[in-house]
């Protein structure tokens, strides 16, 4: 099953699949194009979540990213930067 729609908007839970009479729970793979939205509402019915990263202008691990002007004294590259 596939379903795709013509707006940009993001999916935040399970119903998008069910209001289309799928049952997640016959499904061995499921996948959502979304950055962080879905979670809260797939989280209780996924034995996994797997975040996938495309080739793109930016890459969603900020550690990967060659940055060459930034400050590293700030999340993710200090655990704890209010300790600084």
């Amino acid at each position: 099953d596939i379903i795709v729609n013509t707006r940009r908007v993001q999916v935040f839970g399970p119903m998008v699949f069910t209001n289309f009479g799928i049952d997640l729970s016959k499904k061995q793979l499921l996948v959502v194009k979304s950055n962080q939205h879905f979670y809260a509402g797939f989280e209780p019915v996924a034995s996994e979540i797997l975040y996938m990263a495309s080739p793109g202008s930016v890459a969603p691990r900020f550690l990967e990213i060659p940055y060459t002007r930034v400050d590293l004294h700030k999340f993710p590259w200090v655990e704890n930067p209010f300790e600084l």
